[in-house]
């Protein structure tokens, strides 16, 4: 309910077997699993369902897993990218195919587990992509490629055995740089020193827009939205979002609206707002601090 497409490699496993039971003509091992696979299936969706409508919230529920997801993933979650970040993005579904092919190929077979697990692979690579733009989506990935690992690189057989050297030296050369940029942020200033500061009686209602929404978290600044951030992903997505938004900031006039500077342009209704209501009261780190009159 997080995220959808994690049940990806679950669902790509069940057809398999499915199809597998089918030309076998198990019917009663067939049904046997679609029963026990949808009670396993309600234990888990009941509680969750029954929860978001004990908060008259199902409907949203619903809608933000579902619906919404499949317009976001419609608009705005595919783009080309060059040799090296597609090769941090597929290079282990890559090296699973080639694990695959030269077990198969060792084996003179291809038995159940192997179509299971090229279907997996599949699976994931279309998915991913179709859904290619953030570098956190692959995620879903990291398991089947252990899995991978688990059943066909035994240390005995050498180009499973360098393939997956390869790609672990590909990484370890690709995440240096990160590495090494973790002292250098945990020595940068507080870049939300100020929103911190402002006076605990005028954080409630407040807005940010544009900046990350970490700023929440390390100021104290409470909403006045329920869309208190990424305005620039979901408004273009659902229009309906960005009615009830703008109603939110009409109606709850927030004391504070925290924007990255330079933005203030982007929604019109804001910057309307900004010129009429509000005074800048500082600018720091690149984040811009208005303040209602």
């Amino acid at each position: 309910f997080i995220r959808i497409n994690n049940a990806i490699s679950l669902c790509a496993g069940l057809a398999v077997i499915a199809i597998y039971l089918i030309h076998r003509k198990k019917w009663q091992n067939l049904f046997e699993n679609i029963l026990f696979g949808f009670l396993g299936l309600l234990s888990v969706t009941l509680p969750v369902f029954l929860y978001f409508f004990s908060k008259h919230a199902l409907r949203d529920m619903l809608y933000g897993v579902f619906a919404y997801n499949l317009k976001y993933a419609a608009a705005w979650s595919h783009k080309s990218f060059g040799i090296k970040d597609m090769l941090v993005r597929f290079l282990p579904i890559a090296v699973s195919y080639l694990i695959l092919f030269i077990h198969m190929l060792r084996r003179h077979q291809v038995d159940l587990l192997d179509g299971m697990m090229l279907c997996i692979v599949t699976a994931n690579a279309i998915m991913l992509w179709s859904s290619n733009i953030f570098l956190h989506y692959y995620i879903i990935f990291v398991p089947v490629w252990m899995l991978i690992l688990i059943l066909y690189a035994e240390f005995w057989h050498i180009p499973e055995l360098l393939a997956a050297l390869a790609v672990l030296a590909f990484y370890v050369h690709y995440d240096i740089p990160l590495v090494s940029g973790i002292k250098n942020a945990q020595n940068a200033p507080d870049q939300f020193a100020y929103a911190a500061a402002i006076p605990e009686d005028e954080k409630d209602p407040a807005m940010v827009l544009y900046a990350t929404p970490a700023v929440y978290l390390n100021s104290g600044l409470i909403p006045c939205s329920r869309f208190a951030a990424y305005h620039f992903a979901h408004f273009p997505v659902d229009p309906a979002m960005k009615e009830e938004f703008l109603n939110d900031m009409r109606t709850r006039q927030p004391k504070w609206i925290v924007y990255l500077s330079g933005y203030e342009g982007i929604i019109t209704e804001v910057r309307d707002m900004l010129d009429a209501d509000y005074e800048k009261a500082a600018e720091e780190y690149g984040i811009a601090y208005y303040r209602r009159k």
